[in-house]
Protein backbone atom coordinates (compact mmCIF):
# COMPACT_ATOMS: atom_id res chain seq x y z
CA UNK A 1 0.00 0.00 0.00
CA UNK A 2 1.81 3.11 -1.04
CA UNK A 3 -0.38 6.17 -0.55
CA UNK A 4 0.67 9.50 -2.34
CA UNK A 5 -0.10 12.43 -2.35
CA UNK A 6 -3.02 12.81 -5.00
CA UNK A 7 -5.17 11.29 -1.94
CA UNK A 8 -6.40 13.71 0.68
CA UNK A 9 -7.05 11.12 3.55
CA UNK A 10 -7.35 6.95 3.82
CA UNK A 11 -9.60 5.19 5.38
CA UNK A 12 -8.88 1.93 6.56
CA UNK A 13 -12.66 0.64 7.56
CA UNK A 14 -12.45 -3.30 8.62
CA UNK A 15 -15.33 -5.70 8.79
CA UNK A 16 -15.14 -9.26 9.55
CA UNK A 17 -11.67 -9.74 8.66
CA UNK A 18 -7.77 -8.21 8.89
CA UNK A 19 -5.95 -6.80 5.90
CA UNK A 20 -2.38 -7.44 5.46
CA UNK A 21 -0.44 -5.27 3.06
CA UNK A 22 3.47 -5.67 2.64
CA UNK A 23 5.03 -2.36 3.32
CA UNK A 24 3.08 1.34 4.30
CA UNK A 25 4.20 4.42 2.82
CA UNK A 26 1.84 6.90 4.05
CA UNK A 27 2.48 10.95 2.88
CA UNK A 28 -1.40 12.25 3.73
CA UNK A 29 -3.45 10.64 6.34
CA UNK A 30 -4.05 6.73 7.63
CA UNK A 31 -7.32 6.51 9.44
CA UNK A 32 -8.28 3.27 10.75
CA UNK A 33 -11.43 2.89 12.55
CA UNK A 34 -12.48 -0.73 12.67
CA UNK A 35 -10.64 -4.44 11.87
CA UNK A 36 -7.11 -4.67 11.51
CA UNK A 37 -4.50 -3.76 9.30
CA UNK A 38 -1.41 -5.36 9.27
CA UNK A 39 1.97 -4.66 7.88
CA UNK A 40 4.05 -6.84 7.47
CA UNK A 41 7.85 -5.39 6.08
CA UNK A 42 7.67 -2.13 7.97
CA UNK A 43 7.56 1.36 6.48
CA UNK A 44 6.86 4.66 7.12
CA UNK A 45 3.98 7.23 7.99
CA UNK A 46 5.03 10.83 7.30
CA UNK A 47 1.65 11.97 7.22
CA UNK A 48 -0.92 11.69 9.75
CA UNK A 49 -2.21 8.21 11.70
CA UNK A 50 -5.78 8.44 13.12
CA UNK A 51 -6.73 5.56 14.65
CA UNK A 52 -10.02 5.24 16.68
CA UNK A 53 -11.01 1.87 17.39
CA UNK A 54 -9.75 -1.04 15.72
CA UNK A 55 -6.11 -2.64 15.38
CA UNK A 56 -3.19 -1.82 13.85
CA UNK A 57 -0.07 -4.59 13.55
CA UNK A 58 2.85 -2.65 12.51
CA UNK A 59 6.30 -4.73 11.26
CA UNK A 60 5.53 -7.60 11.30
CA UNK A 61 8.58 -9.12 10.34
CA UNK A 62 11.25 -9.67 13.15
CA UNK A 63 12.89 -6.06 13.58
CA UNK A 64 10.70 -4.42 11.18
CA UNK A 65 9.10 -1.42 12.34
CA UNK A 66 6.25 1.11 11.30
CA UNK A 67 7.60 4.49 12.15
CA UNK A 68 5.69 7.77 12.44
CA UNK A 69 7.81 10.41 11.24
CA UNK A 70 5.13 13.33 10.91
CA UNK A 71 2.93 15.20 14.07
CA UNK A 72 -0.57 14.67 15.81
CA UNK A 73 -0.84 10.94 15.11
CA UNK A 74 -3.28 9.55 17.35
CA UNK A 75 -4.39 6.23 19.10
CA UNK A 76 -7.52 6.27 20.98
CA UNK A 77 -9.79 3.46 21.78
CA UNK A 78 -7.94 1.18 19.78
CA UNK A 79 -5.17 -1.56 20.19
CA UNK A 80 -1.92 -2.10 18.79
CA UNK A 81 -2.01 -6.39 19.33
CA UNK A 82 1.39 -7.48 17.54
CA UNK A 83 4.33 -5.98 15.60
CA UNK A 84 6.29 -2.80 16.20
CA UNK A 85 5.29 1.05 16.06
CA UNK A 86 8.36 3.57 16.35
CA UNK A 87 7.51 7.21 17.03
CA UNK A 88 10.52 9.35 15.20
CA UNK A 89 12.43 12.18 16.78
CA UNK A 90 10.16 15.28 15.84
CA UNK A 91 7.25 13.26 15.70
CA UNK A 92 4.13 13.26 18.14
CA UNK A 93 1.42 10.67 19.27
CA UNK A 94 -1.50 11.04 21.81
CA UNK A 95 -2.57 8.16 23.49
CA UNK A 96 -5.56 7.18 25.16
CA UNK A 97 -8.05 4.51 26.34
CA UNK A 98 -5.90 1.78 24.59
CA UNK A 99 -4.10 -1.75 24.88
CA UNK A 100 -0.17 -2.00 23.16
CA UNK A 101 0.87 -5.84 23.58
CA UNK A 102 3.31 -4.50 20.66
CA UNK A 103 6.61 -2.92 21.10
CA UNK A 104 6.64 0.60 20.97
CA UNK A 105 9.59 2.79 20.66
CA UNK A 106 9.24 6.38 21.68
CA UNK A 107 12.25 8.60 20.47
CA UNK A 108 9.81 11.71 20.06
CA UNK A 109 6.82 12.83 21.91
CA UNK A 110 4.07 10.75 23.48
CA UNK A 111 1.37 12.65 25.53
CA UNK A 112 -1.65 11.05 27.41
CA UNK A 113 -4.68 13.02 27.81
CA UNK A 114 -6.57 13.97 31.44
CA UNK A 115 -8.78 11.03 33.15
CA UNK A 116 -7.26 8.38 30.07
CA UNK A 117 -5.55 5.38 30.70
CA UNK A 118 -3.48 3.03 28.19
CA UNK A 119 -3.17 -0.81 29.83
CA UNK A 120 0.03 -2.95 28.90
CA UNK A 121 -1.40 -5.97 27.14
CA UNK A 122 0.20 -9.13 26.98
CA UNK A 123 4.30 -8.84 25.55
CA UNK A 124 3.22 -5.17 25.34
CA UNK A 125 7.19 -3.22 25.61
CA UNK A 126 7.55 0.65 25.73
CA UNK A 127 11.28 1.92 25.37
CA UNK A 128 10.21 5.75 26.20
CA UNK A 129 13.58 7.62 24.71
CA UNK A 130 11.97 10.63 23.88
CA UNK A 131 9.19 12.71 26.12
CA UNK A 132 6.31 11.00 27.46
CA UNK A 133 3.97 12.95 29.39
CA UNK A 134 0.76 12.00 31.23
CA UNK A 135 -1.69 14.97 32.14
CA UNK A 136 -4.20 14.50 34.68
CA UNK A 137 -6.95 17.46 35.67
CA UNK A 138 -8.15 18.31 39.62
CA UNK A 139 -10.08 15.50 40.59
CA UNK A 140 -8.54 13.00 37.56
CA UNK A 141 -5.81 10.66 36.46
CA UNK A 142 -4.03 9.05 33.76
CA UNK A 143 -2.18 6.04 33.56
CA UNK A 144 -0.43 3.21 31.99
CA UNK A 145 -0.66 -0.24 33.71
CA UNK A 146 -0.17 -3.48 32.95
CA UNK A 147 -1.23 -7.17 34.81
CA UNK A 148 2.14 -8.21 35.16
CA UNK A 149 1.59 -11.26 37.61
CA UNK A 150 -0.06 -13.04 34.30
CA UNK A 151 1.95 -12.34 31.80
CA UNK A 152 5.04 -10.18 30.80
CA UNK A 153 5.11 -6.58 30.03
CA UNK A 154 7.71 -3.55 30.73
CA UNK A 155 8.19 0.17 30.80
CA UNK A 156 11.54 1.33 29.72
CA UNK A 157 12.53 4.62 30.65
CA UNK A 158 15.58 6.50 29.24
CA UNK A 159 14.18 9.58 28.34
CA UNK A 160 11.77 12.24 30.42
CA UNK A 161 8.51 11.06 32.11
CA UNK A 162 6.79 13.69 33.18
CA UNK A 163 3.55 13.93 35.41
CA UNK A 164 1.47 17.24 34.78
CA UNK A 165 -1.44 18.84 36.41
CA UNK A 166 -3.83 19.00 39.60
CA UNK A 167 -5.12 15.21 39.32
Amino acid sequence: MVIGAAFPEVVYTGTAGDRTVATLSCDTVLRITGGTLRVADGGTITGRLTMTGGAFCPGLVSGAFVTLSGTGNSIASASLPCGSLHVAAGATLSLANSTLSAALVNDGAVTMPSNQSTTLGANGTVLNRGEWTMTAASGQSSQISGNCSSFTATFTNEGTLRATGGG
